[in-house]
């Protein structure tokens, strides 16, 4: 009997070397939900330290922290779908040049001490989230779009079809 995955029912993979199999099961639009959801929790982090130190509020180490955690989370889910598609995406070459590297965006944001500055460079990071999770289809999933009403034709012939 394969165990049930927290996603619904398991596939079973190997990888043919040791004869060892994994249980797996990948729904994509639970993923999407997850990663959309890491995206929305970044920005709003990021726009709440933001708005923070706009104001001159005193910010929290643990705030900060969380805050931190967030965006950070977000940009680790998409830069390896982004490093494996950067051919695909011109854009994801921007991106990657931005984050990597040792004055990178993710070797700044490790040294940033966010509760008592606001680089200037996260906003274009907390962008370069948002448009690489757009770009890799997890904030379009799910999204409906209206259609152009059915023509005659093919109300008449979905007819047919439902007839048989």
């Amino acid at each position: 009997m394969q165990p049930e995955s927290r996603n619904g029912s398991a596939d079973s993979l190997s990888d043919g070397s040791d004869g060892t199999k994994w249980e797996s099961y990948s729904n994509y639009e639970q993923v999407s939900r997850r990663v959309s959801k890491s995206v929305a929790d970044a920005l709003d982090a990021y726009a709440l330290l933001h708005s923070a130190h706009q104001e001159q509020a005193t910010i929290q180490t643990d705030l900060a922290a969380d805050a931190r955690s967030d965006i950070l989370s977000a940009a680790l889910r998409l830069v390896v779908e982004i490093r494996k598609d950067r051919e695909s995406v011109e854009e994801y070459d921007e991106i990657l040049e931005r984050w990597e590297g040792d004055d990178g965006y993710i070797a700044k944001f490790q040294d940033a001490t966010l509760h008592q500055q606001m680089p200037g460079w996260m906003f274009q990071f907390v962008l370069d989230i948002r448009e690489a999770a757009w770009e890799l289809g997890y904030l379009q999933a799910g999204r409906r779009t209206k259609q152009e009403p059915e023509s005659e034709v093919e109300r008449d012939t979905e007819k047919m079809f439902e007839g048989m």
